[in-house]
């Protein structure tokens, strides 16, 4: 039998409200973690370390301190060292899990020994928690590997084998932005198959916010990892070029990104 394990890192203004419900919806799992690798990025106020210790016997949570923050990539890295089992599941502080989340990953790993990385679709939520639409994706080997240039692979969403990751060298902690996105392309580029569950098993927060977090430098980074990327994998010059559209979109006064993000998805292969 496979052991599970949830990592998450926590970075010092993550919202209680949120982390809570993050927290719960891991309680409430029909197939609960073995353990929950909660990594502090830095400095964590009393009132989320609080928070954390107040889950810490329900969920097996490990805590990871790290003295200043180093960064997603990194401190993921850090949780990823520290994980125990075999199989590891991502979630984001600011989301939360619908209840078969774990027990249906879990089961699709189990049934397909061949399958490494396993994401799933998402409902949308706004900071309000409205609903706001479904994120679908990709979901075979073969689509999800000519999507890659688009990241057809919603992080918090995924599951994968432990071994998997740590064979490509784990997370790029020099990259501020965009460490799942990066991390694809190396372990697809190693031959590692990929897999999307077709029903939402996260809510990821999504809204005008996020973009404004898209600036043009981060965005061109983007662009520079999804075409060396593409064209290592021989996905097109045309799906290497579209991977700077998000440089471009950066540019626009933040409700027109949001707009634009919503129009373009009638385009988008992962909706």
């Amino acid at each position: 039998m496979s052991t599970i394990s949830v990592l998450m890192s926590l970075y010092q203004k993550e919202s209680e409200i949120f982390l809570e419900e993050c927290l719960v919806s891991l309680e409430k799992q029909t197939r609960l973690a073995d353990e929950v690798v909660i990594v502090f990025d830095g400095f964590i106020p009393d009132n989320l370390e609080s928070l954390v210790f107040r889950f810490k016997n329900k969920l097996n949570i490990k805590v990871i301190k790290l003295t200043e923050n180093v960064g997603l990539g990194r401190a993921l890295n850090e949780g990823l060292a520290a994980c125990g089992g075999d199989i590891v599941a991502r979630i984001d502080t600011d989301d939360y899990c619908y209840p078969k989340r774990l027990e249906l990953q879990e089961r699709y790993l189990m049934n397909n020994p061949k399958v490494g990385i396993v994401g799933s679709f998402a409902k949308l939520v706004d900071f309000q928690g409205d609903f706001q639409g479904i994120r679908s994706n990709p979901t075979t080997n073969d689509q999800i590997y000519k999507e890659l240039w688009c990241c057809p692979l919603l992080h918090p969403s995924v599951m994968y084998r432990k071994n998997i990751i740590t064979a490509v060298g784990g997370y790029n902690s020099r990259l501020k932005r965009r460490q799942d996105y990066e991390l694809w392309f190396r372990v697809a580029k190693i031959g590692a198959i990929f897999h999307n569950i077709d029903k939402p098993l996260i809510a990821y927060r999504y809204d005008r916010e996020t973009n404004k977090r898209q600036s043009p430098k981060i965005a061109f980074q983007q662009g520079i990892i999804g075409f060396k990327g593409s064209m290592a994998l021989k996905l097109g010059i045309i799906k290497s070029l579209l991977c700077f559209y998000p440089f471009f979109r950066s540019f626009l006064p933040s409700a027109l990104q949001h707009k634009l993000y919503f129009l373009m998805k009638k385009f988008d292969p992962r909706d």
